[in-house]
């Protein structure tokens, strides 16, 4: 079986959200759109290599946050392909990419911040528990 004929006939062996279907179905179609113009999609399964699979991941623009998402896909797809024939996954030996967080637009005036919550702060009434005033069980 080649490449691409894998990625035509997959099917997932038990239900799966719909949310996260949708997702892996644009992987899938995606994948398969590169394999029936590259020289990968004739490849055997046995004959898969990182190399082949870092083709596709790179085949579009990118965010490190896409390129993870479609790497998870792809991976998910290939164990279920390979793990039977007894060959390894060659998406496992592609590192993910790393994200760097979302940094938040910081405040031009701080001052002015500080002023605001300060003055909520002092207009908050919070009571106090004590001792005394504990309801009793």
């Amino acid at each position: 079986m080649t490449f691409q004929q894998a990625v035509e006939g997959f099917a997932f062996k038990k239900a799966v959200k719909p949310t996260y279907q949708l997702a892996f179905d644009r992987t899938r179609n995606r994948l398969f759109d590169y394999l029936t113009t590259s020289r990968s999609g004739k490849s055997r399964l046995s004959q898969i290599t990182s190399k082949d699979c870092l083709g596709f991941l790179h085949s579009k623009a990118f965010t490190a946050s896409s390129f993870n998402t479609e790497r998870k896909h792809m991976s998910s797809l290939l164990s279920d392909v390979l793990k039977p024939l007894g060959v390894s996954n060659p998406v496992e030996a592609i590192s993910p990419m790393k994200e760097m967080p979302a940094l938040h637009k910081p405040f031009d005036d701080v001052q002015a911040v500080l002023a605001v919550s300060l003055g909520y702060l002092r207009n908050l009434e919070i009571p106090i528990l004590t001792a005394d005033s504990m309801p009793s069980f």
